[in-house]
């Protein structure tokens, strides 16, 4: 239950006010706690999400690319957030980090994405 709080509340001042200290303060200790209890995938992953959204927000890509690569490792039974975290460590790279998502911008190639096979499947 405390996990889920510090998200929630984390979440709504990283989205909805300028006070980004606060934010990393209670994603940070959501992400914490939430390690220590199995059952709370959800939590864990959006607090590992937003936490690594808001450290590139701040700047500190090599801050967010450890947590990153932690929440992957950890996520390979939740194939939504298995994808979802590996689509957000792969645009940490090639595009500056911001708030807008990469994946979202019109310069996003998903045609190299979803190219045809030419294996005649």
């Amino acid at each position: 239950m405390e996990a889920r709080t510090h998200l929630q509340l984390g979440s709504v001042l990283y989205h909805h006010t300028r006070n980004g200290d606060q934010a990393r303060g209670h994603l940070e200790k959501a992400w914490l706690i939430s390690q220590q209890i199995p059952q709370f995938e959800d939590v864990k992953f959006e607090a590992a999400s937003l936490l690594s959204e808001l450290y590139c927000q701040e700047n500190s890509v090599d801050t967010a690319k450890p947590l990153l690569r932690k929440a992957i490792q950890i996520s390979q039974q939740t194939p939504y957030w298995h994808c979802r975290l590996l689509f957000q460590l792969a645009v940490s790279d090639p595009w500056p980090c911001s708030r807008k998502k990469a994946w979202e911008s019109p310069g996003f190639p998903w045609d190299a994405l979803f190219t045809p096979l030419s294996c005649g499947c």
